[in-house]
């Protein structure tokens, strides 16, 4: 039977859906309720009562429509994560009075040195501190903006996103203008930094590729490459293995990009998520060792074949062999961090004794500046807030927000301990910056934009099962 026109039964619906302001999941409640109301009509009927008895009675037996309107409200309304709100909201206050009084401090002098082999750049004629405001304003629309739009619209155009970053790419790599030796994105008034923008677009791509993948159930390709590579006709192959081509060559292609660009910390951030995101998905843990075996031997190969690269790598283990030269950056770090004191040094630290002081040393100036005791309480706001980010893994409904959750906070992980662990002296300048605290120009706002995309699915979290 069907009442999708009867007048009692719209009334009714109505009146559930007016206490359930997420307009979102009207559809699919009336669906469900409409389709429980029938049943119960159809129920009625078998005793031989008058159809406008059974509607009455199967509207009276789903109860008050204000009540239950109210109750699923309550089921299915947005939520949001504040608690991130408050981490991302605490990082960027932070970098911004960070930027106000290096600014301040005439601490942006340029300075004469190298450090991954670019000349430090020369930031005294820019407002690092306006332009961090400005960039955090327009992030801060940005993430509204994703906030509100609904994150599963993205996993239909995974592949397109994936290609096109390529593409656009391709595009930096031959005509972008080149900025401290690395080529720039050209958008109207502003240089974007493309490169460094690529892991969190191809993150995004891969989570809604990898949803769509069973990685047990993968067939035929590496069967068809075979045949056709030996002539065969026939062949008895592990079919199973075509997904792990398919994966080696989304893996191998950006870490070629990367490489031929001389961002190693792109390579080594991408390799990481992308496995973390291969494990997520089901892949077997052999899988993933397969997959990741050519470019980690290919990483290797690449430092251990040349001793020069070999040795400013692991420069950082014995900074002063060369503290002039390849050790410049890490002595530098290591002696400012020494004089910092539990409680810091005030605004005493002298212009020109860190390079990028408002980028990459970002965490020594802030040891020094404010102490230990505040350094401590960065490291742990980005465990807090790695630790977060899972736990909006852990509750998305569906595997693609769970994905793309984990994959934000991978890259988000790799940054903040790497950048710490660096200016510890524990692990080699790849880089680097420390999110939402650094200088980073343009990637502030693809970084809120990320954080916006993190709380779209938490906001969903109680909704995508209905909207299934």
């Amino acid at each position: 039977m069907r009442l999708e026109q009867n007048q009692k039964v719209q009334q009714y619906l109505n009146a559930v859906c007016s206490q359930i302001k997420c307009r979102e999941v009207h559809g699919q409640i009336r669906l469900e309720l409409l389709g429980h109301i029938e049943e119960n009509v159809e129920e009625l009927l078998q005793t031989n009562i008058p159809e406008e008895e059974a509607i009455d009675q199967a509207i009276a037996q789903m109860g008050d429509a204000l009540s239950l309107g109210k109750q699923l409200h309550q089921a299915h309304k947005p939520r949001t994560e504040w608690s991130l709100l408050a981490l991302v909201g605490s990082f960027i206050g932070f970098g911004l009075l960070s930027m106000y009084t290096i600014e301040k401090g005439g601490l942006l002098k340029s300075v004469s040195g190298y450090t991954n082999n670019l000349l430090f750049s020369d930031y005294t004629s820019v407002s690092v501190f306006t332009n961090s405001l400005v960039l955090f304003l327009l992030g801060v629309m940005i993430a509204a903006g994703m906030y509100f739009f609904d994150y599963r619209k993205i996993k239909s155009c995974s592949l397109y996103l994936y290609l096109g970053t390529l593409l656009v790419w391709l595009t930096v790599f031959f005509f972008g203008p080149e900025l401290n030796g690395r080529q720039m994105l050209n958008l109207f008034w502003i240089r974007i930094d493309f490169v460094m923008v690529t892991p969190f677009l191809l993150t995004i791509a891969l989570a809604g590729i990898f949803s769509e993948w069973n990685w047990n159930q993968e067939k035929g390709s590496l069967k068809v490459f075979f045949l056709l590579a030996t002539g065969r006709r026939k062949c008895k192959f592990n079919y199973r293995a075509g997904s792990l081509l398919k994966a080696f060559v989304l893996l191998i292609i950006p870490c070629l990009f990367y490489i031929n660009s001389a961002v190693m910390a792109g390579a080594i951030l991408y390799t990481i998520v992308f496995l973390i995101l291969m494990r997520v998905s089901g892949a077997k843990l052999s899988r993933v060792f397969l997959v990741s075996m050519p470019i980690i031997s290919y990483i290797l190969f690449f430092f251990l074949g040349h001793p020069y690269r070999l040795d400013r790598i692991t420069v950082f283990m014995h900074p002063y062999r060369d503290p002039d030269g390849a050790g410049y950056l890490y002595t530098r770090l290591t002696e400012t961090i020494h004089a910092a004191g539990l409680w810091g040094q005030g605004f005493t630290l002298p212009a020109g004794t860190l390079p990028e002081v408002h980028a990459d040393s970002i965490f020594a100036y802030v040891v020094y500046t404010f102490g230990w005791i505040t350094g401590l309480a960065v490291l742990t706001l980005a465990v807090t807030l790695i630790i977060r980010m899972n736990h909006v893994a852990r509750q998305a409904k569906d595997l693609y927000g769970r994905l793309l959750v984990t994959g934000l906070a991978g890259i988000f992980a790799v940054q903040f301990f790497w950048n710490i662990l660096m200016t510890l002296g524990l692990a080699p300048a790849f880089g680097f910056s420390l999110p939402f605290i650094s200088y980073t120009g343009s990637q502030l706002i693809i970084q809120m934009a990320a954080v916006g995309l993190v709380l779209s699915v938490y906001r969903r979290k109680d909704m995508v099962g209905i909207l299934k």
